[in-house]
């Protein structure tokens, strides 16, 4: 029987496919993956020096900290406070349940006092954003029934670009995002 884990409040290490970098590791990329957020991690997560090829379901079940841990909290300054994002596996976190639970939060739909709390400018910036994907859908007329979804509200900023290791809350992560390289 595989023993739980619990919460630690030691430091860890991100898995080397998560870990932002300041510096490029090849041009335009900031972190080893290659993925646009808005789309489902299963299939679409791909390693930068091999743009063509998905990672392998044994890559994306691999732990995504050393020592694994069971709950891991990512928060994104750009993207309002309460929108929670948490992995966990009593086994310990993997890169599956990271890239999902960001997947996940951001197919939440707006709330109406989430879309109030913004400024006009902001919400034009969204709505056209919005209007081009639910245009370009292959079910338009569900995909815009269901109305602004958190990734809108990316805008731009729709890449995995890595996580940092918060020195300030245990056990959490800081996302960063990035915009396609031209």
């Amino acid at each position: 029987m595989i023993k739980p884990l619990t919460p630690s409040h030691a430091a860890f290490t991100l898995h080397p496919l998560l870990q932002y970098s300041q510096h490029d590791i090849i041009p335009g990329h900031c972190t080893s993956l290659l993925w646009d957020l808005r789309e489902a991690p299963i299939m679409s997560v791909r390693h930068v020096s091999a743009p063509h090829i998905a990672l392998t379901e044994h890559e994306l079940r691999e732990h995504a900290t050393t020592p694994p841990v069971p709950v891991l909290q990512i928060t994104c300054e750009i993207l309002p406070g309460g929108w929670s994002m948490t992995a966990r596996n009593p086994q310990g976190v993997t890169l599956l349940d990271i890239l999902q639970a960001i997947h996940a939060c951001l197919q939440i739909q707006l709330t109406h006092d989430e879309w109030d709390a913004m400024s006009l400018k902001q919400q034009g910036r969204i709505s056209k954003v919005f209007d081009l994907r639910w245009r370009v859908s292959a079910a338009p007329a569900s995909t815009h029934a269901n109305g602004v979804i958190r990734a809108d509200c990316l805008l731009q900023h729709t890449l995995f670009g890595g996580l940092t290791r918060s020195l300030v809350t245990a056990d959490s992560c800081i996302l960063t995002l990035r915009r396609p390289y031209p």
